[in-house]
């Protein structure tokens, strides 16, 4: 069996620093007791439907609202005579309640009157969320290779910083779950972050380890299950950027795979707690020395990170 521990994470909280926000009041129920839901952390009610409107304020965990309407995944609420617009795993909400709101779709970063006037461009560019696996040094696999150390976490983390820039340079929007190497960042952060900012896929990267030093190539493992899936077809969709990625990588390490997660059991959690189309990368085995005198060359980090933005590049038709 791999060697690929992933944590099984719960969905919960993660806030989204923001300037002059409201500071936390103490918890007062609304008037009305029609779809009343009680938020399960500390939210950001925002101008609209998108991490990109304005903070309105901030409520802490246990606060009641009624929810009035829902936009994909997130909700409409009124507050103390108030309404705004906040992320839909962030509250405890009847199935009764969900099932009187169908879904709507609204173009991101657009104000609910259409106005644009919160947004903070006029041009939708597609967002791209990066997450280098693990949090900081030999907290992932690691190995040994002619006396030198292989890290898994150093090699993910220069990787997704590589491919960041290429993809910014192609036009991409991308966010990074990590700003530096050793910051800790547990699964719930990165994939709360990744579903409030409404991104079009999530890549996690990683690198493999396992028992027999034969075991080698790239493998992309797509989502075999979502929580809360924003559309339908995501599973057809993380499918095919798992191929898309897994085939481009491979052009590097020199053969490849796509699994559906729950092959091994329980779906990863990067890909269980994630709305959109997602996957895990791992681009190749440490625990093989093919594999790990390319994944530890500096030189190939830069190919391997071309090869990620051209995968992407390709799921997206480019």
């Amino acid at each position: 069996m791999l060697n690929i521990s992933k944590t099984a994470g719960e969905i919960g909280a993660w806030i989204n620093p923001a300037q002059n926000v409201a500071p936390v009041e103490p918890v007062t129920p609304p008037a009305s007791e029609a779809d009343q839901i009680v938020a399960n952390a500390t939210v950001n009610v925002r101008k609209g439907p998108s991490a990109s409107f304005k903070v309105l304020r901030t409520l802490p965990t246990g606060s009641s609202a009624v929810m009035v309407g829902r936009e994909s995944n997130w909700i409409k609420i009124e507050y103390k005579d108030q309404i705004g617009y906040s992320y839909i795993n962030y509250w405890n909400i009847p199935k009764a309640t969900l099932a009187k709101y169908p879904v709507k779709t609204t173009t991101p970063g657009t104000s609910p009157d259409g106005s644009g006037t919160d947004s903070p461009t006029t041009t939708k560019k597609l967002k791209v969320f990066l997450d280098p696996g693990h949090n900081g040094v030999a907290q992932g696999a690691v190995s040994t290779v002619t006396g030198e150390l292989v890290d898994e976490t150093t090699i993910n983390y220069r990787v997704a910083i590589l491919a960041k820039e290429i993809l910014e340079d192609r036009g991409y929007m991308v966010y990074m779950s990590k700003s530096s190497l050793n910051q800790t960042v547990s699964l719930t952060e990165r994939t709360n972050r990744a579903n409030e900012l409404g991104v079009d896929i999530y890549v996690s990267i990683h690198c493999n380890a396992y028992t027999d030093p034969a075991s080698r190539g790239t493998i992309g493992f797509y989502a075999g299950e979502k929580l809360n899936p924003a559309t339908s077809d995501w599973q057809a969709k993380s499918a095919l950027l798992s191929q898309k990625l897994a085939d481009s990588v491979g052009n590097v390490i020199g053969r490849s795979k796509i699994v559906k997660d729950t092959s091994y059991g329980k779906s990863f959690a990067v890909n269980r707690l994630t709305t959109m189309p997602s996957t895990l990368l791992e681009l190749g085995f440490i625990t093989n020395y093919q594999d790990a005198m390319i994944l530890n060359s500096s030189a190939n980090q830069k190919d391997l990170a071309r090869e990620v933005a051209n995968g992407i590049d390709n799921y997206f038709g480019r």
